[in-house]
């Protein structure tokens, strides 16, 4: 069994919830840490502001300044220097307006203006519609992965392919439902 075959098995076998959540939050650093990592640094897991207020899931150093490679050209566009993570394994609702703002408040100047939500399902309306807002206000730019999206990038790693390509598309995504 392939690496990304195990990893995809690791996803599908977590429970949704809090039953699963350390599950979920370690299958999902293993999974961006095998597709990512090089080019991004080592993720920094749990790394706590020093106040100690507030504490990201994961951050993944971009030290890529290549414009002709995928996280070089999300540095150059969103100011990338640092790729936050946030995982929710919700199970009884979809990822909201409090989740999206929580990844909102994590996105100072230091890190740039790139970060990953993780979920199960697609977000609710309500928390694409804050992101839009984030995105006006401030353009912060806060991507939605989910399982799908895992599997789909474990897949185009699998073939060969740069899986980052598929954080371009989702990019793209954004830019063209943006209202």
């Amino acid at each position: 069994m392939t690496p990304g075959q195990e990893l995809i098995d690791q996803l599908r076998d977590c429970p949704r919830g809090a039953a699963g959540w350390m599950k979920y939050e370690q299958t999902c650093l293993a999974i961006g840490t095998y597709l990512f990592v090089p080019p991004l640094g080592a993720p920094i897991v749990q790394p706590r502001t020093r106040s100690g207020t507030e504490r990201r899931d994961a951050v993944f150093p971009n030290w890529n300044f290549d414009l002709k490679t995928p996280w070089g050209i999300l540095r150059q566009e969103h100011r990338a220097h640092m790729v936050v993570f946030e995982y929710k394994n919700l199970d009884e609702r979809l990822v909201g307006n409090e989740e999206v703002n929580q990844v909102r408040s994590y996105l100072k100047e230091p890190m740039g203006g790139l970060a990953i939500l993780c979920s199960r399902e697609r977000p609710s309306e309500g928390a694409h519609v804050v992101r839009n807002g984030i995105y006006k206000e401030e353009k912060k730019v806060i991507l939605f992965v989910t399982d799908d999206d895992f599997m789909k990038m474990l897949d185009m790693k699998a073939q060969g392919a740069d899986p980052a390509e598929w954080i371009l598309h989702l990019v793209a995504e954004f830019y063209v439902g943006y209202e």
